[in-house]
């Protein structure tokens, strides 16, 4: 098993939740609603706008290169997202976790203990828009396990819809829940920066 590149996007839902194991896995749903939104926009714009311009136009070749560009990239990204598979396994009883990234290109992942990770954090920000979206205002949880080596590991709960700013005690129950099966502290940053010194900005979860 290859190991993932730095930058690899982590997309994982918790699947599973027994005694002895937590599963989180991809949500081929969102990524290819994802991969449908990009093709629809950059194609929409180039045959419904660009490719109607009359000839001549300043800079419709240009832009219809671009846009083609990236159409065929978006129609790679959307193969991408149907065929890749994220998993990753926590087990209690070895107090092991192993994540593995299957693509077209291959088999990926690593395999570390529980000791390996220091915290669960959550905190908040602006989601992210996606090409023709209006862009949302409202900030979401956001939740990471952190590593020793300072390797983060994006998490969610359940569910394609993400917890809203006034859903705190879900998404605070969502740390306990990944802290306490792996017996490692839950923070909470409030300063809306994931990067944030811990003595300044975060404090654990008070214990239910």
């Amino acid at each position: 098993m290859r190991a993932l590149p730095k930058k690899h996007v982590y997309n994982l839902y918790l699947f599973k939740d027994t005694k002895d194991l937590l599963e989180f896995r991809n949500n081929r749903t969102y990524s290819i609603i994802t991969g449908l939104v990009m093709c629809t926009f950059f194609w929409g714009i180039h045959l419904g706008i660009i490719d109607r311009l009359p000839e001549g136009t300043p800079l419709k070749d240009p832009l219809s290169y671009a846009f083609l560009m990236m159409g065929g990239m978006s129609l790679l990204a959307l193969f991408h997202f149907v065929s890749a598979y994220h998993n990753m396994l926590l087990r209690r009883i070895n107090r092991s976790i192993s994540y593995e990234y299957h693509s077209p290109g291959g088999r990926m992942g690593w395999k570390k203990r529980f000791d390996d990770f220091e915290s669960v954090q959550m905190y908040k920000a602006l989601p992210q828009s996606l090409p023709g979206q209006k862009k949302r205002q409202a900030p979401i949880w956001f939740f990471d396990l952190v590593g020793r080596d300072e390797k983060r590991v994006a998490i969610r709960p359940r569910g394609i819809k993400a917890l809203k700013a006034e859903q705190e005690e879900e998404a605070e129950a969502f740390v306990r829940k990944v802290a306490d099966f792996m017996g490692i502290r839950g923070e909470k940053i409030e300063s809306d920066n994931r990067n944030a010194e811990p003595n300044k900005t975060t404090h654990g979860l008070p214990k239910t």
